[in-house]
């Protein structure tokens, strides 16, 4: 994999509660619904390879492990969107260009955006579906820009795929994780530093530490009216007693003060992404995955 490559940086990453008439057979068929859906959100069709030079979306088969199933209810798959719209912040001369098929170059040597034609651009996105055990089914977009992600949801309206944003409890799951002892692994959280704004005489004040959102000085400034208390490089993380996504490598995530999450998808994306829909089933078993109130980074977050 390339130093550079989009698949080390951080991910914005989407939960939706599906609707019940999303339930459809299968779960190859559920992943054909989200990607039509998203398709017809840009005006384009349901591609059948990845070098077609018009808008729409293309799901990486099998063979090329852009599609996997786990021996849960869930299914992941590596999407490749064509659209006219420009989300990256490089200069077109720095980025690859023209169609190419999908197995015409390694996996390490295959790189986003990419440039098809000179009006069109093609990224890719993970997604996955999972039921979890109260039979509720989430589905989850994973983009490293934020921007196309929320494109992407202005166009699949609440109703007929899904009926809702999810996002993390962020205070609850700090006192609700702490400790948590899991038939499966591990898992972990915690907060490095906390950005105050809202003090007499002071414009901002930052703190560092192992948990800043354990320590007293968080709890009492909570507690002070006109005061704000943004946590930063908050992190989730799993170990595991039994592969998971093929092998128990630990997984952390990020997530902000506002519960949206970020991960890296690494060199085995569809893997990442697993271990993701696996970690969001434990937070929704202890009740901390709930409706967003607001989708997108509220500050700049590092």
């Amino acid at each position: 994999m390339k130093p550079h490559s989009i698949f080390l940086r951080h991910w914005w990453t989407v939960c939706l509660r599906a609707t019940s008439n999303s339930s459809t057979a299968g779960r190859l068929a559920r992943m054909q619904l989200i990607a039509l859906e998203i398709a017809g959100s840009l005006s384009g069709t349901l591609h059948k390879a990845a070098n077609v030079p018009r808008r729409g979306v293309f799901i990486v088969p099998d063979n090329k492990e852009g599609l996997r199933t786990s021996t849960t209810d869930a299914i992941t798959a590596l999407l490749m969107v064509h659209t006219e719209k420009r989300y990256f912040p490089v200069g077109l001369q720095d980025i690859e260009s023209g169609p190419i098929a999908i197995d015409a170059l390694e996996d390490s040597e295959r790189d986003f955006p990419r440039m098809l034609t000179s009006q069109l651009f093609q990224y890719p996105l993970l997604a996955g579906f999972a039921i979890g055990k109260t039979g509720e089914g989430i589905y989850v977009l994973s983009s490293p820009y934020f921007l196309l992600v929320r494109h992407l949801l202005s166009g699949l309206k609440p109703g007929k795929l899904y009926s809702s944003t999810l996002t993390l409890d962020v205070e609850e799951a700090f006192r609700t994780l702490k400790g948590l002892a899991l038939p499966q692994g591990e898992i972990f959280v915690k907060s490095g530093r906390m950005v105050i704004t809202g003090i007499e005489y002071i414009r901002t004040a930052e703190f560092s530490g192992d948990n800043v959102i354990a320590s007293p000085l968080y709890i009492e400034l909570r507690k002070r009216p006109g005061v704000t208390v943004h946590p930063k490089a908050c992190r989730l993380g799993r170990k595991y007693a039994e592969p998971v996504g093929g092998n128990r490598r630990p997984f952390v995530c990020w997530f902000d003060q506002l519960g949206n999450f970020r991960f890296s998808p690494g060199g085995d994306a569809l893997s990442t992404m697993q271990k993701f829909i696996e970690l969001l089933g434990v937070l929704t078993d202890q009740r901390l995955v709930v409706d967003a109130e607001t989708l997108g980074p509220p500050v700049k977050t590092s």
